[in-house]
């Protein structure tokens, strides 16, 4: 994680995926906090049942200096959240500009359990370098057995939705996601969307990598 004291202002996405009753939430929150006390300007993207954030006892505040807040539209229709408030309900065009015009970037994935403390928020390597420049290359990490989770196809649904940047899409699968390139549709969960998400990704010439268990290395498939 990269400090946040006495980095020059500018512009950070969060993607947080993780709904509010994920262990990583506090974590998050309060590394949001620390950018928009550091004067960031914070464009924070709710995707999937990261969209409950916009509900409950604790909401996402969204008169904050320097917060713009987006949700998408899909996963707001999918769980029954209301598409009102002042949020920019959107889609994956406008997670794409995130992407590719924010010069720091952090996912929140969903942790697999209270124990899991790692990987959980995930500055970009272009943060690590910080970038000032828009990037023509994003990678799009999917894990999580197909069989048991539908994330794996929301994440190629995010790597189908960002090839509208123009960047090169990489998908790099861990070994418990490799089966949701061979598995038919029946199989999996949300299997009935996958085949066109990949159709799009094939059209723009995506790259996908899956990882290797002994040494977590990402060899082109």
């Amino acid at each position: 994680m990269i400090p946040v004291r006495n980095r020059a202002r500018g512009r950070t996405a969060f993607l947080v995926i993780a709904g509010p009753g994920d262990p990583v939430t506090p974590r998050w929150k309060s590394r949001l906090d620390e950018f928009l006390s550091a004067g960031e300007e914070v464009h924070l993207y709710l995707l999937d049942r990261g969209v409950f954030h916009l509900l409950g006892e604790d909401p996402i505040r969204t008169d904050r200096e320097g917060l713009r807040l987006y949700a998408c539209a899909y996963g707001a229709r999918r769980y029954g959240v209301p598409l009102e408030g002042p949020v920019v309900f959107a889609g994956l065009t406008v997670l794409g500009h995130l992407v590719v015009g924010c010069p720091g970037f952090v996912s929140v994935a969903p942790s697999r359990g209270a124990g899991d403390i790692d990987g959980e928020i995930a500055p970009s390597f272009s943060m690590r370098r910080r970038r000032r420049v828009p990037v023509d290359e994003v990678a799009v990490y999917v894990r999580w057995d197909p069989r048991e989770s539908h994330l794996p196809v929301e994440g190629l649904r995010i790597a189908a939705g960002l090839t509208v940047t123009g960047a090169s899409i990489d998908v790099c699968l861990s070994g418990e996601a490799a089966p949701i390139l061979e598995l038919p549709p029946e199989e999996i969960l949300d299997g009935d969307r996958r085949d066109g998400y990949l159709q799009v990704l094939e059209r723009n010439e995506a790259r996908f990598y899956l990882e290797e268990k002994s040494s977590g290395a990402m060899e082109r498939i």
